[in-house]
């Protein structure tokens, strides 16, 4: 990085030199993240988690070489449209977003690095100001702000590009056409062959080409890079299956059979077998038959599913 100027550092981290660093905060999501903005004005991105490849403007955004594995996602690049001040609610491009109770305002080459807040937000943001927000993304257009980073207050809409991540509300394959919070998006134009579905999470980079409309020039999947799951279910260590485990059978796992997993042997399950029904199998009997864990299925971790990660049977 050539710019010169004041280095300024969050958190005891320094993450870019001749910068106003990001650090400590959010993280670990794919995606691009924010990792700060140089003194010149350009917002400078950790990429190394994105695909996406049209995202470098000269001037307006740099890669940095620099691990920033503690940057927050990059949630939103675009024009503040509007905001409250009682609530601390804004609008960026059509996206929706919360000030963070700890939300900093970044503007480098202004050396302004301060909490913002629902009484000097008036003061730092203006409505049509060009901005960068970083933090994390729930859908819907619905987001958590901790970093707003001022870009420009003349840029105009069509000007500039857009960049927006979340998860899409509705994509219609026929049109070619996706909505992500209050924004419409021509994905035609991108070329990439196969669209992305309703409930994908994505980044784009986009043109707005009026208002609350905007036509992509390329996306990028984000759900498949994810590190938080492998594409099943997780409750507690449970993978692949239902609430606490209790997957494909009945009331307390008893599937197919009679009171308490009776089913065609004697009381507790004994049915040519030992003691309480233990026949080649665990405590309490669970082969075949038995009282609290029953053929096919199971009771607190029994085979098929299991609690807490338990998967195979056993007793509890």
């Amino acid at each position: 990085m050539n710019a010169v100027g004041k280095v300024l550092s969050l958190a005891g981290t320094l993450l870019l030199s001749n910068s106003i660093a990001i650090a400590d905060v959010g993280g670990g999501a794919p995606g691009i993240h924010v990792a700060g903005q140089a003194i010149d004005g350009t917002l400078v991105l950790d990429t190394s988690a994105s695909n996406l490849s049209a995202w470098e403007s000269p001037g307006l955004t740099m890669a940095t070489d620099t691990v920033t594995e503690a940057a927050p996602a990059l949630l939103v690049i675009g024009h503040l449209e509007s905001w409250n001040k009682k609530t601390g609610e804004l609008t960026v491009s059509g996206q929706h977003l919360v000030l963070d109770e700890a939300a900093r305002i970044l503007d480098a080459p202004r050396d302004i690095d301060a909490v913002l807040n629902t009484e000097n937000l008036p003061w730092y943001l203006h409505t049509g100001s060009y901005v960068a927000v970083a933090g994390d993304s729930f859908g819907g257009g619905e987001n958590l702000a901790t970093h707003i980073i001022r870009l420009s207050n003349d840029a105009k809409p069509g000007t500039m590009p857009l960049f927006i991540r979340g998860s899409l509300d509705l994509v219609d394959s026929t049109q070619g056409i996706a909505y992500l919070g209050g924004m419409r998006l021509d994905l035609n134009s991108a070329n990439q062959g196969e669209l992305p579905t309703t409930g994908n999470m994505v980044e784009l980079v986009a043109m707005q080409s009026g208002a609350a409309n905007a036509v992509v020039t390329e996306y990028s999947g984000l759900d498949s890079m994810s590190t938080s799951t492998d594409g099943a279910s997780k409750v507690a260590g449970i993978h692949g299956s239902g609430v606490k485990g209790i997957h494909g059978s009945g009331v307390r796992g008893i599937h197919g059979s009679g009171v308490k997993g009776i089913h065609g042997s004697g009381v507790r399950g004994i049915h040519g077998s030992g003691v309480k029904g233990i026949h080649g199998s665990g405590v309490r009997g669970i082969h075949g038959s038995g009282v609290k864990g029953i053929h096919g299925s199971g009771v607190k971790g029994i085979h098929g599913s299991g609690v807490r990660g338990i998967h195979g049977s056993g007793a509890r």
